[in-house]
């Protein structure tokens, strides 16, 4: 019995020193007792290929620059011919390459040298130069996934007389202005900070003008570019820079998809304005008096798409007031929310009885959170309007959620003005809305 009795305990030792030792094995892979945040690190890669232009193709200078692409936004055959362009070699190789671009007067062009610590390694830059005015862009894309953030720069130098755009265009745009007789004649650097859009993943396109798009815009002289960066940025780190804009620094939101009707799929025509196509928005016809569905073929009764602000009409629907302002008067303050007459807005004129309208595309759909509070709202100017509320929708701006329910932003046209819509989803799952 004795014997027994011994096995016995020592059976339940062995097994109690396997418990131990389990338990403690379990305790050394659990969370250690640390003051360390959890880790909220984001990878620092830059998203652009080919940021440094240090890798490019052809055998004479300026090269073409690898990963990016270029486009000349004149059509004028002598504006594209007076364009030289592409990666250049500010090091040893400058004056020699110099020697050979025979475009105006680029044989004069100064050196830009460059924005770096190690401009021995990499003297490398992106020129455009515009001997006549024109107007040349290069850009290059990166995908910015839904509900993350980013940052955004870009070297630029302008000499004396010259100005560089640096655009940013994603479902909205944005874009920065360099101007020598504002910034100086040194490199400086340029940053977007961008919330992406809370439900899909968007392209981000970056785009570096000598020059802007629309006739009309073209400018002269050389502008030079480096260093183009885009990087992901943690919660934390928006929440540190996020701040109003300034000459060198913007902030993008895709939350709404081109929200002031400045991205377009076609360029404007200033000298013979009519309205373009926004992007990221669908036209829709709604039903008119008549029960007929208003379309694109009924150009004697509806106008629709983008136009500046001191639009005039056309000769089939005759002139209208313009939508901010005809610009003629030098005092002329534009009212909130523009900044000059030249801003794009959205226009729908039916000259008879019918419906016409746009709505944000399907992958622009707005992601409610459950438990959050929104606010949506749009500014709306109106002329001679005459409202009819017929079944099932009156006139007007509408959110619809998921579930196909719509609800009016607003509905009255008496004042012109911005109108609102509040949702408050904090009893209700997550859903998805477009506009």
């Amino acid at each position: 019995m004795k014997n027994l009795s011994s096995k016995k305990t020592m059976r339940w030792a062995v097994i109690l020193i396997m418990i131990l030792t389990l338990v403690f094995s379990l305790a050394s892979c659990g969370p250690t007792d640390t003051d360390e945040d959890p880790d909220t690190s984001v990878t620092t890669t830059n998203l652009f290929a080919n940021g440094d232009f240090k890798e490019f193709s052809g055998t004479a200078s300026p090269f073409s620059p690898t990963s990016w692409s270029d486009s000349v936004s004149d059509t004028d055959e002598d504006a594209q011919a007076g364009i030289l362009s592409g990666v250049i070699n500010t090091g040893e190789a400058f004056l020699k390459d110099r020697k050979t671009w025979t475009k105006g007067d680029a044989k004069n062009i100064a050196n830009p040298t460059t924005n770096h610590a190690n401009a021995t390694a990499d003297p490398y830059v992106l020129m455009i130069y515009n001997s006549i005015s024109a107007a040349k862009y290069y850009y290059e894309s990166f995908t910015a996934a839904a509900a993350k953030y980013y940052k955004v720069t870009v070297d630029v130098k302008v000499p004396a007389g010259s100005t560089a755009h640096v655009r940013l265009r994603g479902n909205t745009l944005d874009e920065i202005v360099v101007d020598s007789s504002v910034v100086g004649v040194e490199w400086n650097t340029y940053t977007f900070y961008i919330q992406s859009h809370s439900s899909n993943s968007k392209s981000v396109q970056l785009e570096l003008w000598n020059g802007s798009s629309g006739t009309g815009y073209g400018a002269t002289g050389a502008v030079f570019f480096d260093t183009a960066s885009a990087t992901e940025l943690t919660a934390d780190e928006w929440a540190d820079v996020t701040g109003n804009n300034t000459g060198d620094t913007h902030f993008v939101s895709m939350k709404l998809p081109n929200p002031n009707f400045d991205n377009s799929t076609s360029v404007y025509n200033e000298s013979y304005p009519a309205p373009i196509t926004p992007s990221d928005y669908t036209s829709t016809a709604g039903t008119s008096k008549d029960t007929s569905k208003a379309n694109a073929s009924g150009g004697s009764k509806i106008s629709y798409g983008i136009v500046r602000g001191d639009y005039k009409g056309n000769t089939s629907l005759g002139e209208i007031a313009e939508p901010i302002g005809d610009g003629s008067d030098p005092s002329f303050v534009p009212p909130t929310p523009f900044t000059t007459v030249k801003d794009f807005v959205l226009m729908l004129r039916n000259r008879d009885y019918t419906a016409y309208g746009y709505k944000a595309n399907s992958t622009n759909t707005i992601r409610i959170e459950r438990g959050q509070f929104y606010a949506i709202s749009v500014w709306v100017k109106t002329v001679d309007l005459l409202s009819v509320a017929y079944t099932p929708y009156p006139s007007g701006p509408y959110f619809k959620n998921s579930d196909g329910v719509y609800t009016q932003i607003y509905s009255s046209f008496s004042v012109a003005g911005e109108y609102a819509l509040a949702i408050r989803n904090n009893a209700y799952p997550t859903i998805d809305g477009s506009t």
